[in-house]
């Protein structure tokens, strides 16, 4: 497990993609957490091209897997700033948050 993250709870982020549900672009960390991985793609038929190429399945069980994975807890704002959902994912989906990405 990777202990040096580069993002701290309490800390205002974008996300690299914007969810579908609700179309959030940015939030903030309220905690850390760890999903295991099994190492098998979650789109085993996607060629190497394809943005979701490297997606492995995650889970918070223990038990699913021997990989470990440091993640994030966000509270996702939409556009006008108004909270919309909590959301877990992985450093590689979050970007620091500048004036300039609002």
């Amino acid at each position: 497990m990777r202990n040096n993250t580069k993002f701290s709870v309490g800390e205002t982020i974008t996300l690299s993609s914007v969810s579908r549900k609700y179309a959030c672009g940015k939030g903030k960390i309220i905690s850390t957490t760890l999903l295991y991985s099994n190492g098998k793609k979650m789109y085993p038929n996607v060629g190497p091209n394809h943005q979701m190429f490297r997606d492995v399945e995650l889970s918070y069980d223990p038990s699913f897997g021997d990989q470990t994975i440091q993640s994030h807890v966000v509270e996702c704002v939409n556009i006008l700033g108004v909270y919309k959902e909590t959301i877990t994912c992985t450093e590689g989906m979050l970007r620091k948050h500048t004036q300039h990405n609002e």
